[in-house]
């Protein structure tokens, strides 16, 4: 059996598999995207949080990942509003 890691933030204990993948959904305290991130020398960037945030909510709403075309787009247009107008275009 692989090995199950485990992470404390704010005092919550959170477990993850090999892959950093959370074991059970629902213990997601606000700050495990970074504990985890910095344990890999990873930086998370307020694009990074703003998709995994829209991730857990679609999945939250639909008891599912959202397909391929329903993340870009959304993502497309989410990004877009943020941008000046001369850059809203994503090609």
């Amino acid at each position: 059996m692989a090995d199950i890691l485990k992470y404390i933030v704010a005092g919550q204990l959170t477990k993850t598999d090999p892959d950093a993948c959370l074991l059970r959904f629902d213990n997601w305290p606000k700050d495990i995207a970074s504990a985890i991130a910095k344990s890999k020398h990873l930086e998370l960037s307020v694009e990074h949080c703003e998709i995994i945030n829209f991730l857990r909510r679609y999945n939250s709403e639909f008891s599912i990942a959202p397909d391929v075309r329903t993340l870009t787009k959304t993502l497309a247009k989410n990004m877009a509003r943020k941008m000046p107008a001369e850059s809203a275009c994503i090609t």
